[in-house]
Order: C-alpha cells, then sequence, then structure tokens
C-alpha cells in the first residue's frame, strides 16, 4: 500500500514539474514575441537612415495619377527609332510588331515591321486632368514624330483595355507569321515560284514529299524540279495564263 501512494505522488510530482516548465517556456515565448514587435514597431517608425532625393519622389509618381493612352502619327519607316526617342526621354510608348518571313533575290529574311505602320501608342501620365510628368509638346519634340492624331479637336485616346488586348494576342503569337504552314498542294495545281534558283518561274505540282514539291516549270525554266514548299505559293487560272 505504502509504495502503491509512493508511485502516485512521484507521478503527482512529474506532472506538476511538467506543467511549470510548460507555464515558464509559454512565458518566454509571448516575451520574446513582444520584443519582436516592439523591434519590429521601432525599425518601421525609424526614418532616420532613409535618403530619398526630390527627383526620385517626382519619378515615383503617386497612387492618385492616371496613365492615358494617344495614338501618335510617325513620319514614313521611322517608328522603331521613334520608340527609341521616346523611352530616352522617359515616355511611354508601345508598338505592336508583326513577324514575317520576305524573299529577296532567293534568300529568305526574316521581317518585323510595325502593325500600324505610321503609327504608335504614347502613354502620358495625368493627375487632375493635367499632365503630371512629360507633355503632349515633349512627345511631339522627338524626332520621328509628326503629330497626334485628333478627332474633333481633341487628341484621340485608346481605351487602355484595347491596347491589352492587342498586347496578348502579340504575346500569343497572332502577328507571328514566320511559323504559318504552307496550304496543302495536290496533284495537277498551278504554282508560282518565290524563293530559290527558280524565283519567279511557273509551273505546276506533280508530286509532294515531305516539305519539298516536285513540280513541272514552264516558261523559261523547263523541266521538273524538286523544291522546297515554302518556295511556291499557289495561282489561279489567269495568273498562270
Amino acid at each position: 500500500m505504502g509504495r502503491a501512494l509512493s508511485r502516485q505522488r512521484k507521478k503527482a510530482n512529474r506532472k506538476a514539474q511538467a506543467a511549470v516548465k510548460a507555464a515558464e517556456q509559454s512565458i518566454r515565448a509571448a516575451a520574446a514575441a513582444d520584443a519582436a514587435l516592439a523591434l519590429a514597431k521601432e525599425m518601421v517608425t525609424d526614418v532616420s537612415a532613409l535618403r530619398v532625393s526630390v527627383a526620385e519622389v517626382e519619378a515615383a509618381g503617386t497612387a492618385s495619377e492616371e496613365l492615358r493612352w494617344f495614338i501618335a502619327r510617325c513620319e514614313p519607316m521611322s517608328e522603331r527609332k521613334t520608340i527609341d526617342g521616346l523611352k530616352e526621354r522617359r515616355i511611354t510608348a508601345y508598338i505592336p510588331l508583326e513577324r514575317r518571313y520576305h524573299w529577296s533575290k532567293g534568300r529568305k529574311r526574316l521581317i518585323e515591321r510595325p502593325l500600324f505602320v505610321g503609327y504608335l501608342f504614347v502613354g502620358l501620365w495625368f493627375l487632375n486632368d493635367r499632365p503630371a510628368r512629360q507633355t503632349f509638346h515633349d512627345v511631339e519634340r522627338v524626332s520621328g514624330i509628326s503629330g497626334m492624331v485628333e478627332v474633333g479637336g481633341k487628341r484621340a485616346q485608346i481605351d487602355p483595355w484595347s491596347l491589352l488586348q492587342i498586347a496578348a494576342l502579340e504575346s500569343a503569337g497572332l502577328f507571328d507569321h514566320t511559323e504559318k504552314k504552307k496550304p496543302a498542294y495536290s496533284a495537277e495545281q498551278l504554282i508560282r515560284v518565290i524563293g530559290g534558283p527558280f524565283a519567279e518561274a511557273m509551273g505546276k505540282v506533280i508530286d509532294i514529299s515531305g516539305d519539298r514539291v516536285r513540280v513541272q516549270l514552264v516558261g523559261t525554266y523547263k523541266g521538273r524540279m524538286d523544291i522546297k514548299a515554302d518556295q511556291i505559293a499557289a495561282v489561279e487560272d489567269q495568273e498562270a495564263a
């Protein structure tokens, strides 16, 4: 009986000691959390180490500013150069591009050209309906800009959502025609050679094997030739005549 009571007392003492240790640990954790919170508050409110110039504040802008998009006209063949000039003056600008291959003297070249030839989009920051940073005058001073598009005597704005859609289509490759598959050709179909040593020759399809098409050339070049599918184009009967 005495031994049983002794075991119970020891067990109760161990539980009490464990409870005390748990309480002490909780107190230490709470104290550490309070100290960390106090330090965080001190770090947030201590601005003595901050060094921000007036120029940096102006460049950062304010949350109340609004970016509005306008359409600018460019001089012929100067869109890309004009975009660079705008960016040098820290003026927001965007020009969607299309990509395609161009055959010249039998050689294929990759061409990037503006989707809207002669135009680009310019973004200006406004505050209380007035330009907050750059002005229209700053835009028109950039080399290559021939003026702003106007509608009803006011500079034409474009909905930012429309620009976002255009940018998304460009990113998705809709304006990239370099990977466009050639239409399937069929026997006896009339074709015109648009690249390679037989450029501008006319003929008709005899057979197709992979990316090569065997054609019967007529006119200046006569005979049967194997030509890559991307070097020929289908034509109508009257064009062949």
